[in-house]
């Protein structure tokens, strides 16, 4: 997940497309990647639009979720995902 393809691995892989990551949140077939900037990236299964990117399409790369701005903390489940905001009025939101 989050290496461009879809092939099963059994050692650690480097995701190199997205930098200065500080929190990944890995949910049932997807997976939740937060930057020190408050941007969130999403990889995986996607059937139940748990990425949050407005289609049901599952990515092979980590994708920004550019609706998302001043993400301060991340979570994932099995087919859900949550975040954090620095934002007043909203500040957790889920997808």
């Amino acid at each position: 997940m989050g290496v461009n393809d879809n092939i099963d691995r059994n050692s650690p892989q480097q995701v190199v497309s997205i930098d200065k990551i500080q929190q990944v949140a890995p949910g049932g077939h997807h997976t939740l990647m937060l930057n020190r900037f408050g941007k969130v990236f999403a990889c995986g299964g996607n059937k139940f639009g748990q990425l949050g990117l407005n289609d049901l399409q599952s990515r092979n790369t980590p994708t920004e979720i550019s609706i998302l701005k001043d993400v301060v903390y991340i979570a994932a489940g099995g087919n859900y995902s949550f975040c954090l905001t620095s934002m007043f009025l909203f500040p957790l939101l889920t997808f």
